[in-house]
């Protein structure tokens, strides 16, 4: 062997040194960033805004009835005067300290301080506008340690996290093991094991897109209505069948550094879509017999899908959520199914529309007020398309059709007379 030629090893030739913490570095004291500032103090100036303008106009009784109701706006606008003083001072005075063996943070009415030693670990809790930084103590007695981040930061702000536990890393490796043993019981083989995990993210990119598309298709442009809404319906019907197959390869809550991928938008966003649908679309001639099939389905399925994720026992808050998840999805594919299955043959009555409406909010919706018909005994409002809206003024008759309905939940539609029917 000659003397230059390399050593034959699969050693590394030079040996990287880990990081290690340089307390010299410190202290250092870190203030808001002007973005922060700029964005917090607007929030703050209108709050306060809102709460002078408030007290000046409801002290001076203006739309008062009584001394009372007075009071009252006039206490609740001098409490949002007060938050947003409270708000706008509290970012001046913000100050975050990291020291060579503590952290501190501190603003005008309150300082916390954290020794390093006493610390077990970090995490990051994302949120819309600003994440926060939790260090978990490790006394269990201690409370965490919660700092927004909203500071402006440097090169010694991430070196003084060395040596420190990053929570998040260590449970979504944990989790990732879990779903590794798990599959690893029904596919031998560490190529194998990895080709199925690969081939469930790659399988839940595709739903994820496909429900996007579904989604935004059944709420905005549903024509032709029934394929709308059987793509809508469809998607949490394999979500949930996915789920009960898998035995633990995939999961529907969403959690946080879990390391399986999540089938909760293809679970959550259809059934909006369904229930908004049969919200705005359907009419039925009693809503009791419907919400109580609704809340008996939703409680078969929330009680399924725990048996079939082996992470979801014993989580009530989990078991809460899927429940009302599920109840729109429920109520959705009950209306929609006994609506869009429906064989019967209609009986037609006619009735008068005694005024109608619009509603201006993020989507316009519209109303029209309905004269007693049929097994209706007063008047009442019903939702109709922009089309018949326009087409109808008060005054004007319209034909009610009445189904009896796939699952015998009676239904209505309404539409424009265009001849004299037979009233049964």
């Amino acid at each position: 062997m000659h003397s230059d030629e390399l050593p034959d090893t699969d050693e590394p030739l030079y040996q990287e040194e880990p990081p290690v913490f340089n307390p010299a570095l410190y202290p250092r004291t870190y203030k808001p960033s002007t973005g922060y500032l700029l964005f917090l103090g607007t929030v703050s100036v209108l709050c306060a805004a809102g709460g002078i303008a408030g007290i000046i106009y409801f002290g001076t009784g203006h739309e008062m009835t009584t001394m009372q109701s007075q009071l009252a706006l006039v206490v609740l606008s001098f409490l949002f005067l007060l938050l947003g003083i409270y708000l706008i001072t509290a970012v001046l005075t913000s100050r975050l300290t990291f020291g060579p063996d503590f952290i501190e943070v501190k603003d005008f009415l309150s300082s916390k301080l954290l020794r390093r030693s006493d610390i077990a670990g970090y995490r990051i809790l994302p949120t819309q506008y600003i994440s926060t930084l939790v260090f978990q103590p490790k006394a269990a007695e201690r409370k965490k340690l919660k700092i927004p981040l909203y500071f402006r930061t440097d090169g010694a702000f991430g070196q003084w996290f060395i040596s420190i536990p990053n929570l998040d890393h260590e449970d979504l490796g944990q989790s990732m093991a879990e779903l590794e043993t798990v599959v690893a019981r029904d596919t031998p083989g560490v190529d194998a094991t990895e080709e199925r995990i690969a081939a469930a993210y790659r399988t839940v990119k595709t739903l994820n897109w496909v429900t996007g598309i579904a989604t935004v298709w059944a709420w905005i442009y549903p024509n032709p209505y029934p394929l709308a809404m059987l793509a809508a319906g469809v998607l949490p019907l394999i979500v949930i069948v996915l789920l009960a197959r898998s035995h633990g390869l995939y999961q529907i809550e969403g959690r946080r550094n879990d390391a399986r991928p999540s089938l909760a938008f293809a679970f959550i966003f259809p059934g909006c879509a369904l229930a908004y649908r049969a919200i705005q679309d359907l009419h039925f001639l009693e809503w009791k017999p419907l919400v109580l099939a609704t809340l008996a389905l939703a409680a078969i399925l929330t009680i399924f899908l725990a048996q079939s994720d082996p992470h979801f026992h014993n989580r009530a808050a989990a078991a809460i959520s899927i429940f009302f998840l599920g109840s729109m999805y429920c109520y959705g594919a009950i209306a929609h199914f006994d609506v869009l299955a429906d064989r019967s043959a209609p009986a037609t009555y006619q009735t008068q529309v005694v005024s109608k409406r619009a509603d201006n909010g993020r989507t316009t919706s519209y109303y029209l007020q309905l004269a007693p018909w049929g097994p209706r005994h007063g008047s009442e409002e019903v939702g109709v398309s922009r089309a018949l809206y326009r087409a109808i003024a008060p005054g004007q008759p319209v034909s009610i059709r009445l189904y009896s309905g796939a699952l015998h939940l009676p239904w209505f539609s309404v539409s424009p007379t265009t001849a004299s029917p037979a009233n049964p």
